[in-house]
């Protein structure tokens, strides 16, 4: 016999009967919920309390692009992990495991939610909040659960006059906040230190006001407006609509006397409405206040372009606040999106059932608020290149995205579920709550060789980011570079820094390529930046190659990443290695678009095998072939099996250009081959200098 607040379905009744009837001193049991994503929206449209609970948590915990591919079955499981999970907790702050303790009772397992292999942490249990429990762990605690969800953000539709509304003033309260108690952030200059020269943008959009009948117009800044000039700026994705009014030279006074409002995309229209909500009078927009190509052979264009993208950094740092549509993978989509995680229960569901002594046993399910650090990380905005920057250099930035309204900044990182950032607090202070190298490019860090491997470790993320013209890759990292050079020190060259050049030539293209690649032909083949894909660099311990000396051809300064040219004259120990001799072999599959050769494992038996890994697709007889290959040094490898360090060889793969500038033979990189057993052939190897571009 059994009790449940709300409707539920047979399968979720078999599943919480099983776990009322559970200790916490059995084993895991798991539990198929629904066959599909798709299947378990069906059950939660149907008015399952406990599917709707599950669905709003698969919402706020993975991509839709995960969900909405349907090829995964939702599974609930009843595990008993609290304690493991206290110790994790505790090695970061020995006192969090009283905190927590005291406000934990741990009368029943855990109840977790995942996706096939992907398991998450679990379902909120319990009637009540408190600041320490996020995930699994059943609470008791005094404060009520409209502590964490206000009225507002339970019902109100953000799309809507008093949704904005809200929105606004919560922004206001958190940007007050900022202005006022974060020395921090006030102090952010990441370009340029203190002293340098306030860049502020040439033209910005007037957003006007409706009720008095002002529209929306372009404006030129002018000595007049002063530096102190106050203004929001937008970071959105343009996605495939990109048919919208743009400014040009020849729409140029015409934007500047009124805005085509009704053919403007809606996120720019949302940021015009929503920056008059703010109470601010400026927003700059790239699309309106940078002169775009009217065609091939617009100069004008071109010249403003390179002028605009080396102060794009500084328009960002200097700006209020950054709105950014982080929800969104296209300009049509807006700011202000649909939440699909809000339709569910607005009580937690309880659940009894009478056992065989005739005492009633209790579980409480309540719905889950968004995890700010699960939004950031889905975000279709953040997958594409320049928002990357502008993210890093804006002092400020309201996320909007498809859940709730994200608040970050140096100090704070809240949603409007969470507006004082108490559940983000206790991520940080737990080992994965690191937010990584944003935290080291904002802070204050003098080491250089930290500064130096954060810079690496972000660039093997950043190098698979989306651009829609791939050429844009270094300019849209170029307030970045400018800020890493008045870090560190030294010339940056097209993605690599002079002072750590040895390390940072050892990458590799570790994600699968694409029929529809393109390498970029106009950078130099030894920078990461050619390929378009994710990349790992190999730690490297022993240098063995000399950089002799190095061009570089820039429209700007160098940071900028408008390159035209560049080449490494490099000397170092030089060898003719066939792939196939050191096992290599590519995948059998024809099918199958690779860049890796490695060794058949059931014929070579070496500890640590060769790897090499093309910087494009690989060709049938690529292993037949003799390459040049230039010793970069001994790399370091982990073996996780069994924890130690292997250290091997590693080395470009070159092909001759046919070019040649005296003695010196010209190379471009094909790729890179790691673990390779250098010094245990009986091949000669020489010592060349040569050009590489």
């Amino acid at each position: 016999m059994f009790y449940a607040s709300g409707p539920i379905c047979s399968t979720c009744q078999s599943f919480l009967s099983a776990y009322l009837q559970a200790t916490i001193y059995d084993a895991r049991s798991e539990h198929v919920l629904a066959p599909n994503f798709a299947s378990l929206n069906a059950s939660a449209n149907s008015g399952c309390s406990l599917c709707q609970i599950v669905r709003q948590y698969c919402l706020y915990q993975w991509s839709n692009t995960l969900l909405l591919s349907n090829e995964h079955q939702i599974t609930l499981a009843i595990s008993n992990a609290h304690q493991d999970f206290l110790r994790q907790m505790s090695r970061s702050n020995p006192n969090i495991y009283n905190e927590v303790a005291n406000v934990t009772a741990y009368r029943r397992p855990m109840m977790d939610v995942g996706l096939e292999n992907n398991w998450s942490v679990g379902v909120l249990l319990g009637r009540e909040y408190s600041p320490y429990c996020f995930g699994r762990l059943e609470v008791a605690s005094p404060k009520p659960i409209s502590h964490l969800l206000s009225t507002e953000y339970a019902e109100q539709s953000i799309y809507s006059d008093k949704g904005i509304a809200v929105v606004a003033a919560q922004a206001k309260n958190w940007l007050n906040i900022c202005c006022k108690d974060h020395e921090t952030c006030a102090g952010f200059t990441a370009i340029g230190g203190h002293e340098s020269k306030k860049i502020i943008p040439t033209r910005l959009i007037d957003v006007g006001n409706d009720e008095q009948g002002q529209p929306a117009k372009l404006h030129i800044v002018s000595e007049d407006d002063g530096t102190d000039i106050e203004y929001l700026t937008l970071s959105y994705a343009w996605g495939p609509v990109t048919d919208f009014p743009k400014t040009t030279k020849s729409n140029l006074q015409g934007m500047m006397t009124r805005l085509p409002w009704s053919k403007l995309p809606r996120t720019i229209q949302d940021a015009i409405v929503f920056t008059r909500a703010m109470g601010i009078k400026y927003l700059w927009v790239d699309a309106l206040c940078i002169l775009q190509a009217k065609g091939p052979r617009d100069q004008a264009h071109k010249a403003d372009w390179r002028h605009e993208a080396a102060r794009f950094g500084h328009y960002y740092q200097n700006s209020v606040l950054t709105l950014a549509a982080t929800g969104s993978s296209s300009s049509d989509q807006g700011l202000f999106l649909t939440r699909l995680g809000l339709s569910v229960p607005k009580e937690p569901l309880t659940y009894q059932e009478m056992s065989s002594s005739g005492s009633v046993n209790e579980v409480v399910i309540r719905p889950a608020p968004p995890e700010w650090h699960k939004e950031i990380k889905h975000s279709p905005l953040l997958q594409r290149g320049w928002a990357i920057q502008e993210r890093y250099l804006s002092k400020r930035i309201l996320h909007f995205t498809s859940n709730c309204v994200l608040w970050e900044c140096d100090r704070l990182r809240a949603t409007e579920a969470d507006p004082s950032g108490s559940q983000m607090e206790l991520i940080r202070r737990t080992p994965d709550g690191d937010p990584g190298f944003i935290s080291i490019f904002r802070g204050n860090k003098d080491d250089n060789s930290e500064v130096q491997l954060g810079w690496r470790s972000f660039i093997e993320s950043y190098a698979g980011t989306l651009f829609s013209y791939p050429s844009d890759r270094l300019p849209a990292l170029s307030g970045i570079a400018e800020s890493m050079k008045h870090r560190i020190g030294g010339n940056y060259i097209a993605g690599l820094w002079e002072n750590s050049i040895h390390q940072d030539l050892c990458w590799m293209a570790t994600e699968p390529f694409s029929e529809s690649f393109q390498k970029v032909h106009t950078l130099p083949s030894w920078s990461w930046a050619t390929v378009g894909k994710h990349v790992s660099f190999l730690p490297l311990t022993s240098p063995e190659v000399q950089v002799k000396s190095w061009k570089l051809k820039n429209n700007g300064a160098d940071t900028s990443g408008q390159v035209s040219g560049a080449k490494l004259r490099l000397h170092g120990r030089f060898k003719e290695l066939n792939l196939s001799d050191l096992g290599l072999r590519p995948n059998p599959d024809p099918d199958v678009i690779d860049n890796v050769l490695k060794v058949d494992h059931s014929t070579h038996a070496r500890r640590e095998q060769p790897c090499a890994y093309l910087d494009t697709t690989v060709t049938r007889d690529i292993s037949l072939q003799n390459h040049p290959c230039l010793l970069i040094g001994t790399g370091r490898h982990n073996r996780s099996s069994q924890r130690l360090d292997c250290y091997e060889g590693c080395a470009l793969i070159l092909e001759a250009t046919g070019k040649r500038r005296g003695r010196f033979e010209e190379f471009r990189r094909i790729g890179f081959i790691a673990y390779i057993p250098w010094f245990d052939s009986e091949m000669p190897i020489k010592e060349r200098t040569i050009d590489l571009i």
